[in-house]
Order: structure tokens, then sequence, then C-alpha cells
């Protein structure tokens, strides 16, 4: 009897909601402090369903947001250090390595967020993307 009221108990209990899951953006992003001790694995980008925009996290804490639609060019020559985002409003310059490996993903919205590598808490990737900078510019910054 203990048995069967311990089984009743355990599926009552409510299973903790992940509110990224709920926006459709997948896990928590790793930008954000949940009280967990750093990973050391380092990815650049989340891979997951096809997304509507890619959420830029910066190194300097920021978080900015664009959408697929708005998406007019991708342009990442070798060495592919550089891979360029031109949307209709700003340009996105991400900064880092093998950044030509994001291309694939970019194409088919694979990448929901985008993240800086942080060398205090995260180890250098042996291989893939990595993402040092994000840099944000719009047209009229280039007037100046």
């Amino acid at each position: 009897m203990d048995d069967d009221l311990r089984d009743r108990n355990t599926k009552q209990q409510p299973k903790e909601r992940n509110i990224f899951e709920d926006w459709g953006t997948g896990a928590m992003p790793k930008a954000s402090s949940d009280g967990h001790e750093p990973s050391d694995d380092y990815v650049a980008t989340n891979i997951t369903q096809p997304e509507e925009g890619i959420a830029f996290y910066h190194t300097d804490g920021g978080i900015s947001v664009k959408f697929y639609r708005h998406l007019q060019e991708v342009i990442c020559l070798p060495p592919y250090r550089m891979l360029s985002l031109l949307y209709m409003d700003c340009i996105y310059l991400l900064e880092g390595h093998n950044l030509n490996v994001l291309i694939p993903r970019i194409r088919r919205h694979r990448v929901g967020e985008l993240y800086c590598l942080d060398p205090a808490k995260n180890a250098l990737p042996v291989d893939g993307a990595v993402v040092l900078r994000v840099t944000r510019q719009t047209f009229e910054d280039f007037d100046e």
C-alpha cells in the first residue's frame, strides 16, 4: 500500500517548466546565470528545429534578435574569420574561427541562438565554429 501511495505522489508532482522552451527558443541560453557552474564545452550555436530568427548573445551581455525573413545576404570569405549577415536595416559582423561552418545552418534557419566564446568560462573547441565577437552596425554608421 505504501508503494501505491508513493507512486501516486510522484506522478502528481508538477514538472519544472523551462520558459525558454515555451517560447520556442530551446534550452536556457548559456549567457544567463542559472546558479550552476559554467560549462567547459563551448558551442557557437544551438541546433534545433527551424527557427524564426537568431538571438545574438554579445560579449558585453547584450542580447539582440533578428528575424530570418529580413536577412538578405550572408558573406564569409577565406580564411573564414569574419561572417557578415546583411539585413534590411543593419549588418551583423561575426568575428572568430571556422565561421563558414555556420552557413549551411543559417541557410536552413537552424540557428536560433548565437553565443560568443568567453575564455574565462569556456575551453576553446577543437573544431567547429568559434564566435569571438558580434558587432551590429546600421547603415547610418557607415556615413560617419
